[in-house]
């Protein structure tokens, strides 16, 4: 587990961390962290955000993320390395779309009703019922959830990652 500390640790939600910083804790390269968060063009090939719009305090290039959207981030690239990540035979592991984990991202949202579902108990106690419904209801089968004898249960990465976050009592995680 990586502990990130805090630089604000009463204001979950105030930029404090820089897209480098991000990238460290979140195991990432800073223009990936960059293209998921805004998004980027380049010739005919374009990226939505993965989170969808997402405020950043700063000034770019100074963009700044809170400590809930660094979480999310977080969890964001365990779903993009788990267990949906698969072996091809002769080639390099496969990751999970970034469709899926966007849509998937927008569908817990709205279902659970808040802001930042991948930052969220919510995910950690419900999350592979919702996106078991998810993936039933688009079609996908991403893996986002797996069945553990009948009962759908989020990848391990994903699970163990959330079982590092401490929570608030509104189930937004804390630190």
């Amino acid at each position: 587990m990586i502990h990130v500390p805090l630089i604000d640790d009463d204001v979950i939600y105030k930029p404090a961390y820089t897209i480098g910083q991000a990238a460290r804790f979140a195991q990432m390269h800073s223009v990936t962290v960059r293209r998921w968060l805004l998004g980027y063009r380049y010739e005919n090939h374009e990226m939505q955000p993965v989170f969808g719009a997402v405020n950043l305090g700063g000034n770019d290039p100074e963009l700044m993320l809170s400590f809930i959207q660094l979480c999310e981030l977080v969890v964001a690239n365990r779903f993009r390395q788990g267990d949906a990540a698969t072996e091809i035979l002769g080639q390099r592991k496969t990751e999970m779309p970034l469709r899926l984990i966007r849509d998937a991202h927008k569908y817990a949202r709205e279902k659970m009703g808040v802001d930042y579902p991948f930052a969220n108990l919510r995910l950690q106690s419900q999350g592979g019922h919702i996106l078991h419904e998810f993936e039933e209801s688009t079609g996908s089968r991403g893996d986002l959830a797996l069945d553990a004898g009948g009962n759908w249960v989020l990848p391990g990465i994903v699970s163990e990652e959330l079982e590092h976050f401490k929570y608030q009592q509104d189930g937004s995680v804390a630190e």
